[in-house]
């Protein structure tokens, strides 16, 4: 399991990815964070509930 540090910097590795482009694929946000699928959709999830709108 990762620890929070890890966890924070993949987040913000994710804001910023959208930030700079209007459209990302799946593939290049895995690609981007090098996480599995699984693992993108449940930090999407939680910077959902931040309120970042995705």
């Amino acid at each position: 399991m990762a620890d929070k540090n890890t966890v924070y910097k993949r987040r913000q590795k994710i804001i910023e990815a959208l930030s700079d482009k209007d459209n990302v694929s799946l593939e290049e946000m895995m690609d981007i964070c090098n996480v599995k699928r699984r693992t993108l959709f449940t930090d999407i999830s939680e910077l959902k509930k931040q309120g970042l709108k995705i």
